[in-house]
């Protein structure tokens, strides 16, 4: 993961270059923090189009955007013909019909579950997918599947993990969100 890019003094990219190319062989994801600021990024950041163009000059290469979710609008513009990218969803407050777009624009497979914390809510990020008017089986596809074929974990990784999960406490019921569409203000 590259939170910010690895560009120089004057802006090149060539180390991001060699770190997608790398990734690329060794059959790497490489996640990369993409933000589109309302003011000047930050030294090295990457916004959505920085992102594109160094996608685009590794095909090979599989690209997860991550914070996509906050500018989930521009990521769909700029990425959704790039085969190698795949989008989280993190960032961002939940907005109705964001993932169900993201979904038909990227298809099921290209679209992830991202936690953005601790900066956000779990809560928050879940409640994206969780309230999609998706199928249940997309929903789970966002949430752990696509990651889990992503990392290549194989059954006996992921036996262990639901094992693990089942000697932790339940967790607390929660009340289903208001639907805000409905509220006077």
């Amino acid at each position: 993961m590259l939170f910010r890019s690895l560009r120089d003094e004057q802006g090149r990219a060539d180390a991001c270059d060699a770190v997608a190319a790398r990734a690329g062989e060794r059959g790497a994801p490489l996640l990369i923090h993409t933000w589109n600021r309302t003011d000047a990024n930050l030294p090295g950041e990457f916004n959505s189009a920085d992102f594109a163009a160094l996608a685009r000059r590794h095909p090979g290469t599989r690209f997860i955007a991550a914070h996509a979710g906050a500018n989930w609008r521009q990521a769909r513009g700029l990425c959704a013909d790039l085969a190698n990218v795949m989008v989280d969803i993190s960032g961002g407050y939940p907005q109705r019909g964001m993932v169900e777009e993201l979904v038909a624009e990227f298809g099921p497979d290209r679209v992830l579950y991202g936690s953005d914390a601790p900066g956000r809510s779990l809560a928050s990020q879940i409640a994206k997918v969780r309230f999609a008017d998706l199928p249940e089986t997309v929903r789970e596809q966002v949430l752990w599947r696509n990651a889990a074929g992503l990392l290549r974990l194989d059954g006996a990784a992921l036996a262990r993990a639901r094992a693990a999960w089942a000697t932790l406490d339940p967790l607390p019921e929660t009340p289903p969100l208001p639907d805000l569409a409905l509220a006077p203000f």
